[in-house]
């Protein structure tokens, strides 16, 4: 994306349209592009401009010119002017066979709705598909200059780079790359030597991905592993209703908490220590009396110690906030916690001349 030789990957490419997976691969790509409202007649519509996108997505599939098979063509077809557009739609309920029939009956819905309708759901359509104006973007998805089917396969190694001030703009492209890097590998009967570990900087900024949920707890099995990286868990709370899912299926490592609610579960996961300690008690006793004119007084005094248990957490919530970023906890399922110290690289003698200069950091 930076024009300095990077390679581009053009997502429709996995859509052969003569194929029944096409559908549910369509609908999966539909699904990364629109990020969904959860308010009133949002929901509608943007579960109708998914429906449409994936009829219009498939149209251009297949179409007879392979250099306008990709996002920029959909793009350019989804924003033409009326006429052009309603020749599309035209053209897609022709034929009610192409691509299992999902383009005509996605063109035929759209113009059976009433003009305001429509118009909201184009509107939503186009919305989420801005991104692509960007022609860096464009170019990005427009050919394909590796088979990511091979993924499991052959030793591979893909870099999706982007500069932190342009994640949020650019989700829905990063969406539509991890959604087809997972039906790549849920479509792939090969067992690898090695897991497929999909690293996921910003994790929330990306917003709620079904695909990642699910396989969070159901892709182990076909050799793939994520490793997300969030600020805190109410990031993860408020992006993810069953956020503990992906708690429950993984290995965590927490450095640098700064949020209260993260340390208190930090806190409460780590579990108690026994502590024992001794008490000591004492005890004075005195009496006096008087018998046939005489008297007496005795006093007493007796001590003696006792042992006593409580439980106490291995580090309080404020004693997790203070570690820093330097001590990071580790908990692995089945294990006993972990408090590590964490490596610096550049003053690593293991790491010396094994990277380049960091641009940020002097």
């Amino acid at each position: 994306m930076n024009g300095d030789g990077g390679a581009a990957f053009n997502v429709l490419d996995r859509l052969d349209v003569w194929n029944p997976d096409c559908v549910s691969e369509s609908a999966i790509l539909a699904d990364a592009l629109v990020i969904a409202e959860s308010k009133g007649d949002a929901v509608h519509f943007d579960e109708s401009a998914k429906n449409f996108l994936q009829g219009l997505m498939l149209h251009v599939a297949g179409l007879d010119d392979t250099e306008r098979r990709n996002l920029g063509e959909l793009r350019r077809l989804l924003t033409a002017g009326e006429a052009e557009f309603f020749d599309v739609l035209g053209a897609m309920a022709a034929d009610d066979t192409a691509a299992f029939g999902i383009p005509a009956r996605a063109a035929n819905t759209l113009m059976g709705m009433a003009d305001k309708e429509r118009g909201s759901v184009l509107s939503t359509a186009r919305r989420n598909t801005a991104f692509l104006d960007d022609p860096r973007v464009s170019a990005a998805l427009s050919r394909s200059d590796f088979d990511l089917s091979e993924i499991k396969a052959t030793s591979m190694t893909v870099y999706l780079v982007m500069p932190a001030n342009r994640i949020g703009p650019n989700a829905r492209f990063l969406r539509l790359f991890i959604s087809s890097v997972i039906a790549a590998i849920t479509a792939s009967n090969v067992q690898p030597a090695h897991r497929v570990a999909f690293l996921l900087d910003e994790f929330g900024q990306l917003g709620y991905m079904k695909q990642i949920e699910d396989a969070v707890s159901l892709l182990r099995g076909y050799g793939l592993a994520f490793w997300v990286f969030i600020q805190d868990l109410s990031q993860l709370k408020g992006t993810y209703p069953k956020w503990q899912t992906f708690l429950a299926n993984s290995a965590k490592s927490f450095f640098g908490t700064d949020d209260y609610d993260t340390a208190k579960y930090i806190s409460d996961s780590l579990g108690k220590a026994t502590i024992e300690f001794e008490t000591e008690n004492t005890g004075k006793n005195s009496g006096s009396g008087l018998s046939g004119g005489g008297g007496s007084m005795n006093r007493g005094k007796s001590t003696g110690t006792s042992q006593q248990f409580t439980g106490r957490e291995l580090l309080t919530p404020d004693e997790v906030m203070r570690l820093g970023p330097e001590h990071p906890i580790v908990l692995v399922r089945g294990e006993r916690p972990y408090l590590l110290d964490r490596l610096n690289y550049l003053a690593d003698s293991e790491y010396a001349g094994r990277f380049d200069a960091n641009p940020y950091h002097s």
